[in-house]
């Protein structure tokens, strides 16, 4: 991959998401050109998590990897933390963060804290994404116009999306008859349906979401971890509140 990067003579080498087999580990060093990396979760600076939880080992050697229910300094973890020291602690790097936050834990980080760290958040676009007339979401989407929607998408199921808080959340509304819960995406409603009554979007085209995002009165994010989710920053820019908690890039956009 690095010659046929090479052979377009790039001035620089914008990297986002290279894992999946995308890019290898040793590639970037490998690389003549300047490299900017935005990077999107943790993986760039830790022996292979994407969110480490309460783990910090990144800071100085990941080794015992609590992830992987690790006893040994050379397991898995350790093996990929150097390969990713040799590949990119000397190169000409310049690391982009969508968050403060995330910016933070890599400059706290012994793979990134050496490098150039700028913090650029995700842009979109506010013409597309504005306050709009709830009425052609509640036609479009065969709603009530009295009812209360609270909307939430992605895979809540999932811990680090706080799925289980949200379900702890929506049971203090059960029993209302003026509130509903809006899905949108791979969410699970069939747990959610024990605690207030859900009409499901499904997947969603652009011009969809932007009507779900004006005929919802809040949108919930319940992540424990997280970078600086579209959903969130989309739904504010859209004129509609967002909910969550104190983490991660979600405290860059809610006051």
């Amino acid at each position: 991959r690095a010659k046929q990067i090479t052979a377009h003579d790039p001035d620089i080498v914008h990297l986002h998401w290279i894992t999946g087999g995308f890019l290898s580990v040793d590639t970037i060093k490998q690389l003549d050109a300047p490299v900017v990396w935005t990077i999107h979760d943790m993986w760039p600076f830790t022996g292979g998590c994407h969110y480490s939880k309460s783990c910090r080992k990144y800071r100085t050697e990941c080794e015992s990897c609590p992830h992987l229910s690790s006893q040994r300094a050379d397991d898995l973890a350790n093996a990929v933390w150097k390969r990713k020291k040799t590949a990119w602690f000397e190169s000409n790097m310049t690391v982009v963060s969508p968050s403060r936050w995330l910016a933070k834990e890599a400059e706290s980080s012994s793979l990134l804290g050496n490098k150039q760290i700028k913090v650029i958040p995700n842009g979109i676009d506010t013409n597309s994404f504005r306050p709009r007339s709830r009425t052609a979401g509640i036609q479009r989407f065969e709603l009530d116009e009295n009812q209360r929607y609270v909307l939430f998408g992605a895979a809540y199921e999932t811990s680090r999306k706080g799925g289980d808080l949200l379900l702890k959340a929506l049971e203090h509304l059960g029993g209302r008859d003026d509130i509903t819960a809006l899905t949108f995406g791979s969410t699970d409603v069939r747990s959610v349906d024990n605690q207030v009554p859900t009409h499901t979007l499904g997947n969603l085209s652009e011009s969809e979401l932007r009507l779900a995002y004006n005929t919802a009165d809040v949108t919930v994010v319940p992540s424990r971890e997280d970078n600086l989710p579209n959903i969130a920053v989309e739904s504010i820019a859209s004129g509609t509140p967002c909910v969550a908690f104190d983490v991660g890039g979600l405290s860059d956009i809610i006051d």
